[in-house]
């Protein structure tokens, strides 16, 4: 077993088993030290990290690692697509609740913070379109009220006399 030494190796005598530093036994040629299969260089493989199965048993798989769930990421996420899909308070509300759920955790939740932006945009909005159609409905209303505009619209001249709704309304 003449080999060349590689670097940071010391070359061995030909005279010497490398795993026990004892001569070898007439007649008797190595074909596994302590269980392995001898290597070039006289190094043995390393064994295999793990632990070995019991006889019988099969071997058991590693545990998966546990992962961990952001709190409130959920329902940032189901508050978000609440938001954008009925742009009403109820998916503001939830994303508040899932953002402040993950910042008690220690954790940051973009979907819940888009929720919010989101919800609260959509909410002043329909808070605009909500007042925007009672005054216009207000507006409405009491124009046909108005008593020129009812004889106006019954084709009375002044002073005629006009029934709506059981009432008499004298034109003006």
């Amino acid at each position: 077993m003449n080999m060349q030494p590689q670097p940071g190796m010391q070359p061995q005598p030909d005279d010497v088993q490398p795993q026990t530093g004892m001569p070898p036994q007439p007649g008797y040629t190595p074909q596994h030290q302590m269980g392995y299969a001898s290597q070039p260089g006289g190094y043995a493989p390393q064994p295999e990290m793990g632990y070995a199965s019991q006889p019988g048993y099969a071997p058991q798989a590693a545990y998966p690692q546990p992962q961990t769930e952001i709190p409130g990421k959920t329902l940032g996420i189901v508050g978000l697509v609440l938001a954008i899909v009925t742009g009403g308070p109820i998916g503001l509300i939830l994303s508040i609740i899932g953002f402040v759920q993950s910042k008690k955790a220690g954790f940051k939740n973009g979907p819940a913070l888009a929720g919010i932006i989101i919800g609260s945009i959509f909410t002043v909005i329909a808070i605009i379109v909500t007042i925007v159609i009672v005054v216009a409905a207000s507006a409405a209303v009491s124009q046909l009220t108005d008593p020129a505009t009812i004889c106006a619209a019954a084709g009375a001249l002044s002073g005629d006399q006009v029934t709506v709704g059981g009432q008499i309304i004298t034109c003006p």
